[in-house]
């Protein structure tokens, strides 16, 4: 899976690069999560969405981006986090439990459930997974 979120998180870096002020490769990485589930306070947040707006609205290279690669718009999420000054907690893995007790066609299945968040996507039939799951915590 390393291998897959380096190459997922490189979409269009060298976009953000030219266009984010104070990007930094290195904070970036250390800041680059997928964009599963964001628990936040929306007043300190409302910058970093402002600045994300901004940039898209700004700059037609961003916005074609976003419209070219879908995963684009969580490395700019993250990438605008990663220049801001909040104070940003990575819950550990265990929170981002992907397919959630269930053995699908990727060899994603980590065992059984233990995290208190769900997060139902990454394999062709994981948005039908969630109708018929019946192990909820």
């Amino acid at each position: 899976m390393s291998r897959v979120d380096q190459y997922l998180s490189s979409i269009g870096i060298d976009i953000l690069e030219k266009y984010l002020e104070n990007f930094n490769r290195e904070r970036y990485y250390d800041y680059c999560i997928n964009g599963g589930v964001y628990l936040f306070n929306p007043k300190k947040l409302n910058k970093v969405t402002n600045y994300i707006l901004h940039l898209i609205e700004t700059y037609e290279e961003i916005k074609n981006t976003l419209n070219e690669q879908g995963f684009f718009i969580q490395n700019l999420i993250s990438a605008a986090l990663s220049v801001s000054d909040l104070n940003i907690k990575i819950l550990e893995d265990k929170w981002n439990w992907l397919a959630p007790d269930i053995n699908l066609e990727w060899e994603l299945y980590c065992g059984p459930m233990h995290a208190n968040i769900y997060h139902f996507t990454g394999t062709n039939d994981s948005k039908n997974s969630i109708a018929t799951f019946d192990r909820w915590k």
